[in-house]
């Protein structure tokens, strides 16, 4: 679930058109927040998605983990309690160690799916929102080429 290349949720759905990025705030925070996108086929089921998303970030809960950064830097992470979205299309998961922490989103709808993650030495980006934008980005799209 932490993972950046080839992200799981995103290519694990064996997405038709992929795309993404990542990009540093200029608040002085330095929070890194890296977006990947897929774009399916229309047998895709957000639904099912979102059930999947859920089970695998379930099936992380109370396993430790290791992430290496791209310049051999180890950080030992854990799960922490799950957070509400307050939407259906919506999955927040946030981790944690002991300099370094994540909070992330998973969003599928249509035939599209985003996956965000925001990281810095402490929470504080607003992953919600990211999300929330994205949804709307999608809605939009969806809207516009029915």
């Amino acid at each position: 679930m932490a993972r950046e290349v080839d992200p799981p949720l995103i290519f694990d759905l064996d997405p038709a058109a992929t795309d993404g990025g990542h990009w540093v705030t200029d608040d002085g925070r330095a929070v890194i927040i890296d977006e990947a996108t897929g774009v399916y086929h229309a047998t895709f089921e957000p639904k099912k998605a979102l059930a999947e998303a859920r089970r695998a970030i379930e099936s992380c809960r109370g396993v430790p983990f290791t992430v290496i950064d791209m310049r051999g830097r180890e950080y030992h992470f854990r799960l922490l309690p799950q957070v509400d979205s307050g939407s259906p299309d919506i999955v927040l998961w946030s981790f944690t160690s002991d300099d370094w922490a994540c909070d992330n989103a998973f969003v599928a709808v249509h035939n599209a799916a985003v996956r965000i993650s925001t990281c810095a030495r402490v929470n504080g980006y607003d992953v919600l929102s990211l999300a929330q934008d994205a949804l709307k980005r999608i809605e939009k799209l969806a809207i516009t080429t029915a």
